[in-house]
């Protein structure tokens, strides 16, 4: 492992010194501007991290990566700022619309759309998946409706999270959908 993250480690910095070593155009009292290659006029940084999964008998890795692309002006004259950022639509995505997306993927799929994320929410708070690291973390905050703004139309779950909170089972949800869907990527497994 300790060979793998240090192969990704210098490859890393011998991008970032290649981005680095490109050049500069300096106008006089004036901005800085990166001096590259005229067709593509932008600089990019890649990072990506690995962790192994101890698994016995299996070599598997989580890997995650992320580049961004900065596009450079050539000269003054495209340089503007502040930048126009009014054209923008940005709105929010609330909790209610994020599972109103997952229960029509689980509608596409076959599956009754809102019993079944109401059951997996059930079973999200009915054992505690923040000890299950970084993913653990995600499915916790995505799973958890009571870890956001309270929202008139989120009663239904809610409840179906109190529900595990409190029973330590979720039987009542389990009659209306025949998946566990965390069960289907997780297991519980004696320590």
């Amino acid at each position: 492992m300790r060979c793998y993250i240090t192969v990704k480690s210098i490859l890393f910095l011998c991008v970032v010194s290649l981005n680095n070593s490109i050049g500069n155009i300096e106008i006089k009292n004036k901005f800085r501007f990166p001096f590259g290659d005229p067709l593509l006029p932008y600089i990019g940084l890649f990072v990506g991290i690995s962790l192994p999964i101890d698994i016995k008998n299996i070599d598997l890795y989580f890997t995650a990566n992320m580049e961004a692309v900065y596009y450079l002006p050539t000269n003054e004259t495209e340089f503007s700022y502040p930048p126009d950022i009014s054209s923008r639509s940005i709105f929010p995505i609330t909790r209610w619309d994020f599972y109103k997306a997952v229960e029509a993927k689980l509608r596409r799929l076959g599956y009754p759309g809102e019993d079944c994320l109401l059951r997996t929410i059930c079973e999200a708070s009915e054992m505690h998946l923040s000890i299950n690291g970084v993913l653990g973390d995600l499915l916790n905050v995505a799973l958890r409706p009571s870890l956001s703004t309270i929202e008139n139309k989120m009663t239904t779950y809610l409840k179906a999270e109190s529900y595990g909170e409190i029973k330590r089972h979720c039987k009542k949800y389990s009659k209306n959908c025949p998946i566990s869907i965390l069960g289907q990527i997780s297991w519980i497994d004696d320590i």
